[in-house]
């Protein structure tokens, strides 16, 4: 017999062999003897280990931009509900159909401060729209001259109660009077809201304005007053 070289016998040796036992047509277990050679495992080249950098640098490149989108649509987002308007904040609530512009201010409640919600129908940065001649001063008292009801579908109401729950809220007495006018000295503000061809607001003396309204814009008209007090008691109260 001859005899098996070294290479065949080393050859012989890398095979790997597995048995199975299996069971044949006749109900007899049968053994099945099979051999293989594993599989050669070659060097990584240069050329592999670029690939997979490029690939991976890729997957990563990927994943930072879902993370920056990821982020930047969260800001977006958080940017619409909470902004900043002249020094005053403000969140965008939504009640239905509705929306409002919510904006806290200190009170004084059982002797203690508290913060309160107020709520405005119009978005602040679009009052920009209404004119505002003058400059504003936060009054000690206020008189309002109201020259008929703006009913306005309701909005008259909604209009005047707001104003008048600002300035209570921060301590200023409200007296509405008919018969009223500007005073020269200063001893209140007075505020006469009328009809106008355009929605706006004019100061006419020391501490004495007018707000003017068209087309049923007692809301842009009152609010507008009112964000101008929110900035004026900024840190003053």
């Amino acid at each position: 017999m001859a005899k098996k070289t070294k290479k065949e016998q080393s050859k012989k040796k890398e095979e790997i062999c597995e048995v199975f036992e299996v069971e044949g047509k006749d109900g007899k277990e049968k053994i099945i003897r099979t051999c293989g050679k594993p599989m050669e495992s070659k060097p990584t080249t240069k050329k592999q280990i670029d690939h997979h950098n490029r690939l991976l640098g890729n997957i990563l490149l990927v994943l930072g931009v879902i993370i920056i989108l990821f982020i930047g649509g969260y800001f977006a987002v958080d940017s619409i509900r909470h902004f900043e308007y002249e020094g005053v904040k403000f969140d965008v609530v939504k009640e239905g159909e509705l929306v409002f512009y919510r904006t806290t201010i200190p009170a004084m409640y059982q002797g203690r401060k508290v913060d309160y919600n107020f709520f405005l129908r119009k978005d602040p940065r679009k009052l920009e729209d209404v004119p505002f001649e003058g400059e504003f001063d936060l009054p000690k008292n206020l008189v309002i001259n109201l020259t008929e009801e703006f009913n306005c579908d309701g909005d008259g109401m909604i209009a005047i109660a707001n104003l008048v729950k600002l300035y209570e809220f921060i301590r200023v007495p409200v007296l509405r009077d008919e018969n009223a006018s500007c005073s020269e000295n200063k001893e209140y503000m007075f505020v006469r809201i009328q009809q106008g061809n355009s929605t706006e607001i004019k100061e006419i003396g020391p501490a004495c304005y007018e707000i003017n309204v068209a087309n049923c814009e007692i809301l842009e008209g009152t609010e507008r007053f009112m964000v101008e007090t929110f900035i004026d008691i900024q840190g003053k109260i």
